[in-house]
């Protein structure tokens, strides 16, 4: 398979690291595709925490991140649902505590 330059478009052979007309660097296809998915992500805690926070970028987040970023994305999406969970848990508590002073005048 021959590959070609990206800036001059000269066909080059397999074992050229630089393109030999323009000194562009050649990169294969599993080195461009695995560079950034092979890097280790150290705020996967963080991610979670933004999770939380806003559980429905944490969604969009795990849903774009399942594939690329598996252990960023199972982060984010626990926190997402903890967040989501806790927001309805304590809705509803607050709700059902305080409903009934409303009801009867109590709070002002």
């Amino acid at each position: 398979m021959a590959n070609y330059c990206r800036k001059c478009g000269q066909p080059l052979e397999e074992d050229y690291k630089v393109c030999p007309i323009c000194g562009t660097k050649v990169y294969d296809e599993y080195q461009t595709n695995h560079a950034v998915n092979d890097m280790p992500d150290q705020y996967e805690l963080l991610w979670g925490v933004l999770g939380f926070f806003f559980p429905l970028v944490g969604l969009i987040l795990y849903l774009l991140w399942q594939e690329q970023k598996p252990l960023v994305a199972k982060y984010i999406g626990l926190g997402a649902l903890i967040g989501f969970g806790s927001r309805v848990i304590f809705g509803f508590a607050g709700f059902t505590l305080f409903f009934p002073f409303r009801i009867f005048g109590l709070f002002f």
